[in-house]
């Protein structure tokens, strides 16, 4: 027989369905060369990332959920001070599995598009290389609860970009540098931030 607390809490969580969580991390590329728009062979470089997620906690522990999130590194090659810059916005699903009564783990799979803008100066010049993919990643994580409803968590995500052109259009006063042909990306970032339900 359920006691009047267990039949609030069961309330609270069919109310609490919503979720939304603030990310802050690193991001790393194993292939970083394919990130400059010239043909750059430096192993690897790390940059900062900022994420947003919004979702739906689903039966059986699943989740769907929409994540924004965007990131920078400082790409120079050469003479070029270069910057790249990526957005992107995906979906994805994710399955939820309880350790203890405050902790969690998750793993999940996401799909979306992404816009790289490689801003480029060169002699004073100020240049911006737009290109355009699809994305996808595989994340996981852990949440610990510090209410019933807030949680403080960590996640590791492997992207994988897939370019539509490798290089945008190369301004004709760059001509002379040699011009990357990659479209792949790969890597991983860490990420730590706050979530709550709703």
């Amino acid at each position: 027989m359920l006691t009047l607390g267990a039949i609030q809490a069961q309330e609270v969580e069919k109310e609490n369905k919503f979720f939304m969580e603030a990310k802050v991390g690193m991001e790393t590329f194993n292939n970083y060369s394919a990130i400059s728009v010239f043909a750059d062979e430096v192993a690897n470089y790390s940059g900062t990332t900022t994420e947003l997620n919004f979702g739906y906690r689903l039966p059986k522990n699943a989740a769907i959920e929409l994540s924004l999130f965007s990131g920078g590194i400082n790409s120079s090659y050469v003479a070029i001070n270069e910057y790249f810059y990526n957005t992107e916005a995906t979906i994805g699903f994710r399955k939820h599995f309880a350790i203890t009564e405050k902790s969690e783990f998750y793993c999940g799979l996401r799909i979306g598009m992404t816009r790289c803008q490689n801003t480029l100066t060169y002699q004073n010049e100020d240049y911006k290389i737009i290109r355009y993919g699809i994305k996808t990643q595989l994340v996981t994580g852990y949440n610990y609860y510090i209410t019933s409803r807030n949680y403080i968590g960590i996640s590791l995500v492997f992207p994988s970009f897939g370019l539509f052109n490798s290089n945008g259009d190369i301004p004709t006063e760059l001509s002379n540098f040699p011009v990357n042909q990659k479209t792949g990306l790969q890597g991983y970032s860490v990420n730590i931030g706050f979530g709550a339900k709703f």
